[in-house]
């Protein structure tokens, strides 16, 4: 078995994972926003909770789900000129794509480092856990859009699906 089919292996299962974790911020979500809605609306008290578990969620949701949007090429791009561009002008585009990426995702990885000494002290209001919980979700996040990122611009032939998943090409 190769290097090269041991890292697709483990990023299928890194996605099946993530996939699952956002799918479960998804219900969270959903759960903790009809348990607000009932509290308020068809019992004396509004329950606090719901809204800070419901915010969490979706915190984890966004973070999480950013890489696989990047994955799923479901994310804004502008690729008039991609198309048009020769082979050799279209893998310099990729790069540089890869390369602002890179900057970009390193800025919010490096801020989010000064978040997590701060909420390893902090508490959220309501449910009175330490925010680290929360914060940790931007270095996951932004980790994994990372990888989604490199492999898009670094093998942009490779079928996700198929290949990755560990499913085979029909």
């Amino acid at each position: 078995m190769s290097v090269g089919s041991v890292a697709l292996r483990a990023l299928g299962v890194l996605r099946r994972v993530l996939q699952a974790a956002t799918v479960a911020c998804l219900a969270i979500m959903v759960l903790a926003i009809t348990v607000q809605v009932v509290g308020r609306y068809l019992l004396p008290f509004p329950i606090a909770d719901a809204v800070e578990i419901s915010t969490f969620a979706q915190v984890w949701l966004v973070l999480l789900g950013a890489g696989l949007a990047c994955r799923a090429d479901a994310l804004f791009t502008v690729d008039l000129v991609g198309s048009r561009l020769s082979p050799a002008l279209e893998r310099a585009r990729r790069l540089l794509v890869l390369l602002a990426g890179s900057v970009f995702l390193g800025m919010l990885m490096w801020g989010s480092l000064a978040l997590l000494e701060l909420g390893a002290r902090q508490r959220a209001p309501t449910l009175q856990i330490a925010m680290w919980w929360i914060y940790v979700s931007i270095p996951i996040g932004v980790a994994y859009f990372w990888i989604e990122l490199a492999v898009r611009c670094l093998a942009p032939g490779l079928d996700r699906r198929d290949h990755v998943d560990g499913e085979h090409p029909r």
